[in-house]
């Protein structure tokens, strides 16, 4: 009995060790993308689960992403389409300021019923 004992006692102090080490770095989010992380979460609300996924495909969460097609920012907005939106005041030059670029996108979303129709990237419906 002491023998097992033991034997649990330090199988659990190796599995944590083994963890400490190796797992640390898997989820750590680098310090340039926690305010993208927050700009999404603050803006998207329940929704921002869905939002990150996009996000992360469009742009790698780089609020700086520039497509040869001329799609800017996080969520790769088209010129023409931050046009259409209550953000036409604020130049085309702002589609990579994070927060904007975000509020734009979520007006998308809103106008479109909640619905991700604006963009090539889906998110997983595991996640939704």
């Amino acid at each position: 009995m002491r023998f097992f004992r033991t034997f649990l006692l330090v199988g659990y102090f190796c599995s944590f060790a083994f963890l400490a080490n190796h797992c640390g770095t898997v989820h750590a989010v680098p310090a340039a993308q926690r305010g993208v992380i927050r700009a999404i979460t603050q803006i998207f609300g329940e929704h921002a689960g869905q939002a990150l996924q996009v996000a992360r495909c469009e742009s790698g969460l780089n609020p700086h992403a520039f497509n040869p097609s001329g799609a800017t920012g996080l969520f790769q907005i088209m010129p023409g389409t931050w046009n259409g939106t209550p953000f036409q005041p604020y130049t085309w030059a702002k589609a990579t300021n994070m927060w904007l670029n975000t509020q734009v996108a979520y007006s998308l979303f809103c106008e479109d019923g909640y619905q991700w129709r604006q963009w090539a990237c889906k998110p997983s419906r595991l996640d939704s």
